[in-house]
């Protein structure tokens, strides 16, 4: 009865949709971030390789539809490629992350600026980052690469007070435990599988060799 209740609402319930709101009007950019701005109440399109002519952040009104030109100053990453992005809670700050370097932009300045200490040994991919208003911060979480850590996620905190980034850890120490067992008899394996291919490779009909 709920199950049926439950299908009949979803079938009084508008399905959700996507509308094209812009056709590239803002210019066509590649690898770029989009963030949205409580205080402006705006989409903020920022970094990436933007069109000849376009501003380097650009700002979205989603009631008007419509795009105007918001900022030329552009933050100084040398050749690193901005890969995440945040806002704070108020929305009157954007945070991206360009290589090992943290950047802020002050949506009412706007203007930008390096934020703390370099991120160093980072070993996380496909990240996001995220504000955290409680430990008053930012959050960076994605997959592990390292060799010990693969398979698990990873993350590290970035501290406005000292500007330090430190590494988070994630599960109960069962489970860590655990996970390092999968690894290293996953790690054995491909070992077996490996050696055990070379051998054959050297003597392929089984007859020895020197």
């Amino acid at each position: 009865l709920c199950f049926a209740a439950a299908l009949a609402a979803g079938e009084r319930s508008a399905p959700n949709c996507w509308t094209m709101v812009d056709d590239e009007k803002a210019g066509a950019r590649e690898q770029h971030l989009l963030v949205y701005s409580p205080a402006l109440k705006k989409s903020l399109l920022m970094a990436g390789m933007s069109a000849a002519g376009t501003p380097y952040v650009m700002a979205f009104d989603a009631a008007a539809r419509t795009w105007e030109p918001w900022s030329e100053a552009k933050p100084d990453v040398g050749k690193a490629l901005p890969q995440a992005a945040a806002c704070d809670a108020e929305g009157k700050h954007v945070f991206i992350l360009a290589g090992n370097r943290l950047h802020k932009f002050d949506g009412e300045a706007k203007a930008w600026s390096v934020q703390g200490e370099p991120l160093s040994n980072c070993t996380l991919t496909a990240f996001s980052l995220a504000f955290d208003p409680v430990n008053h911060g930012l959050v960076l979480l994605g997959a592990e690469t390292a060799l010990d850590k693969v398979g698990w996620m990873g993350g590290v905190f970035h501290s406005f007070g000292d500007g330090k980034w430190q590494p988070l850890v994630f599960g109960d120490e069962t489970a860590r435990t655990a996970h390092d067992q999968r690894r290293e008899a996953l790690t054995a394996l491909v070992e077996l599988i490996g050696r055990t291919r070379h051998a054959w490779y050297r003597d392929p009909k089984g007859e020895g060799s020197d």
